[in-house]
């Protein structure tokens, strides 16, 4: 069966397009292909797998608008029999494939986008509600001709109120596979405090920059900072501090995205990571999919105080809560204490990747 996942801002070798789904799908024997931004892989895991860049663009650029138009002839090149839309603005583009082509289209949510988009501060005041309004109901009128739909978290399973028998909730969990890889990265031997994912403020960007400046002056300390900035004017800041300390501030991606690998490398030799989010609503019953990573690799994160995640934390020892009372030297005797309750298999992708091909084959067989 030959499938294709479209998408706008994600990079071919996004963590979850990628790495879970596009690599199960191949080694399930289907024949998968994905659209996205960033250079192509030297070499693919499998025959199976396919990539075609629409080269990289930032959040706010004019390509942007225009990205439907090439990735409708990637349709039409590749002529898939099942595609998974994984943003809410290629939804008119799959309903045109579904009914020009016949495609089987999967909606693939990440987000509540129509509550992440009213927060979005990288977006102008004026266009925020109005912009989300449009994305909701696109969003549910697609539910008329989808053909399946996957949630990534459990929080988001009535966004699109669709009958349960065509949907999964396929979560962000660990897939052990990126272990067997070795990453082309010199590894510090010092300790540092790591912050991986969206470079930006919303993700804890300067709050990690702030909280290392303190930790430092208890605990030789470095930082690193691994991910892709959305808005390169976020990165000013670690550029000044790099400027500062240029033995002891490291940046890894940044302008480019950086291959899953080299996060993961990072995150297994870490003294702690952080988990520093914007309290919004919608992001407050999410698990981010960096919680999966640290606690599979058995590394402490020190996060915001989430109710949902301090409840998390109670079982499973994420790591620390950063509440305000908490001093540097009281959060370095804390993580010194850490210890780690369970086993990576406990967040391992296997369970969700049975989901994702359980409903990949209900849509097959509606063919």
């Amino acid at each position: 069966m030959r499938i294709l996942h479209l998408t706008v801002l994600n990079p071919l070798t996004h963590t979850r397009i990628y790495h879970k789904l596009a690599i199960s799908q191949a080694n399930a024997g289907h024949e998968v292909h994905i659209a996205g931004q960033g250079k192509p892989a030297e070499s693919l895991p499998s025959s199976q797998l396919f990539f075609h860049s629409t080269g990289t663009f930032y959040r706010l650029s004019l390509r942007r608008v225009l990205i439907s138009f090439r990735l409708a002839q990637v349709i039409r090149r590749v002529k898939p029999v099942v595609i998974y839309v994984h943003t809410p603005e290629l939804l008119l583009l799959g309903k045109w494939a579904h009914r020009k082509h016949r495609c089987q289209v999967i909606y693939d949510v990440h987000e509540d986008y129509f509550a992440t988009i009213k927060g979005a501060e990288y977006y102008p005041a004026w266009i925020r509600h109005p912009l989300a309004k449009v994305i909701r109901t696109l969003e549910h009128r697609a539910r008329n001709w989808l053909s399946g739909v996957q949630y990534a978290e459990n929080c988001y399973d009535n966004i699109l109120d669709i009958s349960p028998k065509k949907y999964r909730v396929v979560r962000n969990t660990f897939s052990n596979r990126m272990l067997e890889k070795q990453a082309d990265l010199q590894i510090l031997e010092d300790d540092y405090l790591l912050l991986t994912g969206t470079l930006h403020d919303d993700w804890g960007l300067s709050a990690t920059l702030d909280l290392w400046k303190e930790l430092r002056k208890y605990l030789p300390l470095k930082l690193v900072v691994a991910g892709f900035a959305p808005q390169p004017e976020s990165l000013s800041p670690v550029y000044g501090l790099q400027q500062t300390y240029p033995d002891e501030v490291f940046l890894y991606g940044g302008k480019t995205y950086l291959p899953y690998e080299h996060i993961i490398h990072l995150i297994q030799n870490c003294w702690a990571g952080t988990a520093f989010y914007h309290p919004f609503p919608h992001l407050q019953e999410k698990v981010p999919t960096k919680f999966y990573e640290f606690m599979a690799m058995r590394r402490p994160l020190l996060f915001t105080p989430f109710p949902y995640w301090v409840g998390i934390n109670e079982g499973d020892k994420i790591g620390l809560a950063l509440s305000e009372d908490l001093s540097p030297d009281k959060i370095i005797e804390s993580l010194t204490e850490w210890k780690p309750t369970a086993e990576q298999e406990d967040f391992g992708w296997k369970i969700d990747e049975q989901r994702m091909l359980e409903l990949l084959e209900k849509v097959i067989k509606i063919l």
